[in-house]
C-alpha cells in the first residue's frame, strides 16, 4: 500500500502516473537493478539512492516526485527523508481548494505545495484557472507555477475565482477538497497574499491561523473562529516566572492584538531571522542552542554548501541557494 498517495488511486490504472524512460532515465536503471548476465529488471522492493541522480525529459520539469512508474502494473512511490518545515514564514501566498475557490488558505511560496493553476486561458471568464499536471498529485513551488503559465500564451497567476473544470482532463481529479480528511486535499496557486496570526487563549495556549487576502472562506483547521488546535508556546518569564503573553487583562499586549468576542487575542505575526553565532561556536555550544536538523552538506549537490570555517570538532558551512544566505554548522561524533 501506498503511504502518502491518495487511498483510492492505489490499482486504479486510469490514474494519470509518472512513467519513467527506460532508455534514458538513471532513475529507471537505479530502480529496475538489472541483472548483469540477462539485462532483467529485478525491481527490488525498496530502493535507496545514495547518489545524485542526472534528470531525464519530464524528470526535469518537476519538483517533486510522488509514485513513479516503471513498467505495466510495477509502481515505486518515493518516501522522502523527515525534514523539518517551520510553521511561521514571510511572504505567504493564498492557495484554495476546490472548484469553486471556497476554501482559501496560506502557503509558502517556495515550497512544492499546490498545483500548476493558470488563469487567463478561459475567454469567457479569465479567473478560472486551467489545473494542469505531468501526474496526478503533482505539486510545485509558486515561481514554478508561475514559469509553467509564462510559457503558455495568455496565461498568467491572479487571484482566481474557481477552477476551470471542462479544461483540466485528468487532472481535475485534484481539484476537489475535504475538510474531514485534510491529507487528501489539492489546493490551487493564486497570486494573492496571506497573512499568518496567533490566536492566543487566555491560559497562554495558541493556535496558528491564516488570514488570507479577499478571502472567502478559510478552511476549518486554520480559521481563526473554527480553529480547536491550541498548542503550546514558549514565552518569555517575568521575574517571578510568570508567562508573559496577550491577555484580556492587558488589552491584548496593549492593544498591539486584538481582542475578540470569545477572550482570546489575535496577533499578525512577523518572522525575525537573526545571528545565533558571531564566530564559530564549540561543539557543547551548537547541542545547546540549535534545535533544527539538517541533512549533512554532500547530500546536496557539489557547490551549494561551501565551507566557511572549521575548529576541532565544529565545521560551518554556508548555502546561498535558497536565496538566502543559510548556515550549517556540523560537529564531530
Amino acid at each position: 500500500r501506498y503511504h502518502y498517495e491518495k487511498s483510492s488511486w492505489e490499482g486504479d490504472e486510469t490514474v494519470k502516473r509518472f512513467v519513467l524512460n527506460s532508455d534514458h532515465s538513471q532513475l529507471y536503471n537505479k530502480l529496475c537493478d538489472s541483472d548483469i548476465l540477462t539485462g532483467t529488471c529485478s525491481w527490488p522492493n525498496i530502493v535507496t539512492l545514495n547518489e545524485d541522480l542526472e534528470c531525464y525529459g519530464v524528470e526535469c520539469r518537476v519538483d517533486t516526485i510522488r509514485v513513479v512508474q516503471v513498467a505495466p502494473g510495477v509502481f515505486y512511490e518515493y518516501i522522502r527523508r523527515p525534514c523539518v518545515q517551520l510553521a511561521f514564514f514571510e511572504a505567504g501566498k493564498k492557495i484554495f481548494g476546490g472548484s469553486s475557490n471556497n476554501y482559501n488558505m496560506c502557503a509558502h511560496p517556495k515550497m512544492p505545495v499546490a498545483t500548476e493553476s493558470c488563469c487567463g486561458l478561459n475567454t469567457n471568464n479569465p479567473t478560472k484557472v486551467h489545473v494542469g499536471c505531468e501526474y496526478l498529485g503533482e505539486l510545485v513551488s509558486y515561481n514554478s507555477n508561475a514559469q509553467r503559465c509564462s510559457n503558455i500564451a495568455g496565461a498568467n497567476v491572479c487571484d482566481a475565482s474557481g477552477v476551470d473544470t471542462n479544461s483540466c482532463g485528468e487532472c481535475c481529479r485534484q481539484v476537489s477538497v475535504s475538510t474531514s480528511s485534510p491529507k487528501d486535499n489539492f489546493f490551487h496557486w493564486t497570486n494573492a497574499s496571506c497573512k499568518m496570526q496567533l490566536k492566543v487563549r487566555i491560559d497562554g495556549l495558541a493556535a496558528i491561523v491564516h488570514n488570507p487576502e479577499r478571502n472567502t472562506t478559510v478552511i476549518p483547521y486554520v480559521n481563526p473562529d473554527r480553529q480547536i488546535n491550541y498548542i503550546s508556546f514558549p514565552w518569555p518569564k517575568d521575574v517571578v516566572g510568570d508567562e508573559i503573553f496577550p491577555t484580556m487583562d492587558d488589552d491584548c499586549g496593549n492593544g498591539t492584538c486584538a481582542l475578540l468576542q470569545d477572550w482570546t487575542c489575535l496577533c499578525d505575526v512577523n518572522v525575525i531571522e537573526s545571528l545565533v553565532f558571531s564566530e564559530v561556536p564549540t561543539r557543547d555550544d551548537v547541542l545547546t542552542r540549535l534545535k533544527i536538523g539538517a541533512f549533512e552538506p554532500d547530500y546536496f549537490d557539489i557547490g551549494d554548501y561551501k565551507i566557511l570555517e572549521s575548529s576541532t570538532d565544529v565545521d560551518v558551512y554556508t548555502c546561498e541557494a535558497l536565496g538566502t544566505l543559510q548556515t550549517q554548522y556540523s560537529r564531530s561524533p
